[in-house]
């Protein structure tokens, strides 16, 4: 019994089906996985019956397997590759889509039977608790015995720490929490921790606060659907990301770090036992990806806080920026803390139009609402976006977007725009609107003002000049 809730069918657990296998027959994973049409195409060459039956012996060969699923793609690909390319749509490599079944059958096959360490129970996070009240609550957790870690920020051989999803009646009693809260549909919040602001270094966050530590939480996507899955700003209700989602997500937020851009740090990206069903895609192999912000809270979010406590959350805000700039807090006004937001998003838009920093290739994020850009202007959830080759393509990319799409919510700036830099700039005004209700008025900065400070700091970015020093941008 698993937590996911497929959009178009069934979730294929790994586990369940090779505990099966073993004890009986392998008939209905063999069953389940050839429903897969691009399964049943490489079938041809793989054979998966015979491998499931060496499995059982004992005499699988990962190496050997993988080298023949690796020639039998290449063959694949080169009797259909147009029409792949129909399906899989948002990935420009295709054997890289196809690739993933292969390696999420394989980790299968070994993690299932020989098992992994049982990683260190998960807290709750209390701060997020704190901040929302009643409308956050804690999720009991398991961990999933046969994830394979694909990506760590401790590299690939680690053990997983984070390889836990929601736990189900079937699961029993559970030592991991983790806080659920509105607008997240399939992720929670775990372990607070304090983060050095010169180093990245983290620690718990038990013992005392250390005024000049950054205090976050551990964000783990991809464990199943919590109680405000299906949201307002993500309708999905399935509670479970994607392998190619969350592998692009990665990739994405190393590049953009390097290219000087703030984003939540990958610390893990799981392979989980499981695969949801896609009428074209087939099954997809499930992820959970852990991340560390520096600001868990999102633009967004200062619309759902009460005053008291959006008041709460600029306060800390202005904490994090002057831990940061090595001021204090007080000399760190609210204008400052207006400007600053205002300006790194103008930087950041011109980084990702221009591209320069990339490797001459721009950014486009596809899904840059309110919620996807935290307080600091960190940019979140990735997955969607990709690079591009040219202005040319990025215009193109916004034209096709949902951004100009009437049935969607946007903004009339944002409908009416030909480049993301319309959905910075207005999530920097309604930042700016938002945290006027709880500064002084002497903070309120008019519009023409932050309009010409965004749009200088566009050309500073679009010029090369990074948007991740907070001390600079604070001087802007």
């Amino acid at each position: 019994m698993l937590p996911y809730r497929g959009e178009f069918g069934e979730t294929i657990d790994f586990e369940r089906l090779l505990t099966e296998a073993e004890a009986g027959t392998t008939a209905p994973l063999l069953t389940a996985l050839l429903a897969d049409p691009h399964l049943a195409e490489l079938d041809r060459d793989l054979r998966v019956a015979d491998v499931l039956h060496a499995y059982r012996r004992g005499a699988f060969d990962a190496a050997e397997f993988l080298e023949r699923g690796r020639l039998a793609i290449a063959a694949y690909v080169r009797r259909a590759g147009p029409w792949l390319r129909t399906v899989f749509v948002r990935d420009d490599n295709t054997t890289g889509c196809l690739e993933h079944k292969l390696i999420s059958l394989v980790c299968a096959l070994t993690a299932v039977r020989d098992g992994n360490s049982t990683p260190a129970p998960l807290t709750a996070s209390e701060r997020v608790k704190e901040l929302f009240g009643r409308r956050a609550h804690r999720v009991p957790l398991t961990p999933v015995r046969g994830a394979t870690l694909l990506r760590g920020d401790q590299g690939p051989t680690g053990s997983s720490r984070y390889a836990f999803r929601m736990a189900t009646p079937a699961d029993g009693p559970s030592a991991s929490l983790g806080t659920a809260r509105p607008d997240f549909g399939r992720a929670v919040f775990v372990e607070d921790v304090e983060v050095d602001p010169h180093t990245g270094a983290t620690q718990c966050a038990e013992g005392g606060r250390h005024v000049d530590h950054i205090p976050t939480q551990i964000l783990v996507k991809g464990v199943g659907p919590t109680r405000y899955a299906g949201n307002r700003f993500s309708l999905r209700a399935s509670g479970g990301l994607t392998s190619l989602q969350g592998e692009r997500d990665w990739v994405h937020s190393e590049m953009l770090t390097r290219g000087g851009v703030p984003v939540y740090r990958p610390l893990e990206l799981i392979l989980l036992p499981y695969c949801q069903w896609h009428p074209s895609m087939g099954w997809r192999p499930l992820v959970v990806y852990a991340r560390l912000p520096l600001e868990n809270l999102r633009i967004s979010d200062l619309a759902l806080l009460s005053r008291a406590k959006r008041t709460v959350a600029i306060t800390a805000l202005r904490a994090k920026l002057a831990a940061f700039a090595g001021v204090s807090v007080r000399s760190i006004s609210g204008a400052e803390v207006v400007r600053f937001l205002v300006a790194r998003l103008g930087r950041i838009a011109g980084l990702c139009a221009a591209g320069g920093t990339f490797g001459g290739r721009p950014f486009f994020h596809a899904s840059l609402h309110e919620q996807n850009i935290s307080l600091l202007g960190e940019l979140a959830d990735l997955g969607e976006g990709r690079f591009v080759s040219d202005a040319g393509e990025l215009r193109a990319a916004y034209a096709a977007s949902s951004y100009v799409n009437q049935e969607h919510a946007w903004p009339a700036a944002v409908r009416l725009g030909t480049r993301e830099a319309a959905c910075f700039k207005h999530a920097a005004h309604l930042f700016a609107a938002l945290a006027a209700t709880v500064l002084d008025a002497a903070a309120e900065r008019p519009r023409k003002e932050l309009n010409a400070l965004f749009w200088r700091c566009h050309r500073d970015g679009a010029a090369g000049l990074r948007a991740d020093r907070v001390d600079e941008l604070l001087s802007a």
